[in-house]
């Protein structure tokens, strides 16, 4: 985590979220995308939204393929580039194939769900405004570092 901490402590906020979210244990990056996604404006108030992101975390207790594509059925209703979407698209990548289900596998690129998770982080932390970014990228990217601490300590 020194390396994160070097980039936090230059302003380097997006890579160090980049870092943090492919040094994370696959489970726990979803986890945290989903975090971060939460605390976006207007969490609880948008149906769409909120199913993506319940897909994810259903999908990070129970890791099935049926939560899997839930995950992916759900994303496809949030609007491209959000959050939510991009935590539901996470989870979803983190699967043995992108085809759709009872199709021939079609392995998802590797780090993709590592990209689609920062994605997450870096849309919930400029989500309210640039003023507000620095101070939400410092606590988002804490959230990261105690999930890792812990994945790595149990």
């Amino acid at each position: 985590m020194e390396f994160v901490e070097t980039l936090v402590s230059a302003q380097s906020y997006q890579d160090a979220v980049s870092v943090l979210a492919r040094a994370l244990p696959v489970r726990e990056r979803v986890w945290w995308a989903c975090l971060c996604a939460r605390n976006c404006p207007g969490f609880g108030s948008n149906a769409a939204n909120d199913a993506a992101v319940l897909a994810a975390e259903k999908w990070v207790a129970d890791d099935s393929e049926s939560n899997r594509y839930q995950a992916f059925d759900a994303s496809q209703l949030v609007r491209p580039g959000a959050a939510a979407n991009c935590a539901a698209m996470a989870a979803f990548m983190c699967g043995p194939s992108m085809a759709p289900a009872r199709q021939k596998k079609i392995p998802p690129p590797p780090g993709l769900d590592a990209q689609l998770a920062s994605g997450a982080v870096i849309v919930a932390s400029i989500a309210e405004g640039a003023e507000k970014a620095p101070e939400r990228y410092i606590y988002f990217i804490e959230q990261g570092k105690q999930l890792y601490q812990a994945a790595m300590s149990g």
